[in-house]
Formats: structure tokens, C-alpha cells, sequence
């Protein structure tokens, strides 16, 4: 450890900066019987450290004040990042169960089937078109294509959020639609 570091651990643990860090995890809701609560303590005594070595090497001369509202903002920042990462790791994974899982286009029948079944589809797919929004419909028509979320997503100049709820919205309707017996 350099010379920043250790006295960066020092100022720690005087006059109980660590509460700086059990603080700022229990205001963002994390449980201290959580399984990643220990982890969000380990990131936040990393950033404390860090985001001290930081100031100082800017300002050697900074006041305790500054100092102390320097690392909380650091350390604040720093686990709100992680907790997003995790979020948007979260729901890549949900996103990937969805589109095996309850992926009707992909369940789609093959050609060698009879008029009756494909009167039916047809049928079907112009309601869904029929109750989809004009945005879900550019989307429909791009997913029906073969371009996948992101793709879509940049066709139509979209935030991804707002192709992900096309999406559910999509598939919610189609459950109701292509269940129905």
C-alpha cells in the first residue's frame, strides 16, 4: 500500500468513518442479512479508499468537511453504479429466459400446414396488429423481420426501455390472443 492508502485506512477508522459506509448501504435498502451485504461493504471501504487517495492528491491541504462529503459522494455514486450494473444484469438474463421461454414468432407453425391453421394465424396476428399502437407495430413489423431489440431499438431511434415494454406488451397480448382455444 502506498502512503496515501494507509493513511486513507487510518482516517477510516477514526472517529467512525466506517458509518459513513453502513449509512449509505441502509439507505439504499440493503439489508444487513442480505448475501451481498458484505460485498457492498468491501466496495464501499475500496471507494472510501480510493476516492480519499483522489482528493488528496488534488487538494493535500483539503479541509475535514470537504473531505468527508468528497468520500460520500464517492462512495454514494460508486455503489449506486453497482447496484444498476446488477439491475441491468438482472434483467438481461430475465430478457434471455422471455425469449426462449415465451417466444410465440419463434413458435410459429412450419409451412406444411393446412388452410384451416393458417386462416387461424392470420386471423390472429391481425388483432394483435389490430390492438398493438402504431410504435408497437414498427416494432412488430421489425421483429417479424428478424432484427432483435437492439436492432429495432436503433431503427426506430428508441431508448432500449421503450422496445423492451413494446415487447412485453406484444407478448402479453399475444398470450391472450394465440391461447385462446
Amino acid at each position: 500500500m502506498g502512503e496515501y492508502e494507509e493513511e486513507a485506512v487510518e482516517y477510516m477508522k477514526e472517529k467512525n468513518h466506517e458509518g459513513m459506509i453502513y449509512g449509505i448501504i441502509k439507505r439504499f435498502g440493503i439489508s444487513r442479512y442480505s448475501s451481498s451485504y458484505d460485498d457492498y461493504v468491501v466496495l464501499g471501504m475500496i471507494l472510501f479508499v480510493k476516492g480519499y487517495v483522489e482528493l488528496i492528491n488534488m487538494d493535500p491541504d483539503a479541509e475535514e468537511n470537504r473531505i468527508n462529503a468528497y468520500l460520500y459522494q464517492k462512495i454514494k455514486w460508486g455503489i449506486l453504479d453497482e447496484l444498476r450494473r446488477k439491475k441491468r444484469e438482472e434483467e438481461h438474463r430475465t430478457d434471455v429466459v422471455d425469449e426462449t421461454s415465451n417466444d410465440y414468432f419463434a413458435k410459429l407453425p412450419d409451412n406444411d400446414v393446412d388452410a384451416e391453421t393458417l386462416v387461424t394465424i392470420r386471423d390472429q396476428l391481425s388483432e394483435l396488429f389490430r390492438r398493438c399502437n402504431d410504435f408497437e407495430r414498427e416494432y412488430l413489423e421489425y421483429k417479424l423481420k428478424g432484427y432483435t431489440e437492439m436492432e429495432i431499438s436503433r431503427h426506430l431511434k428508441q431508448t432500449h426501455t421503450k422496445v423492451y415494454r413494446a415487447r412485453n406488451n406484444i407478448r402479453r397480448m399475444a398470450c391472450e390472443i394465440f391461447d385462446k382455444k
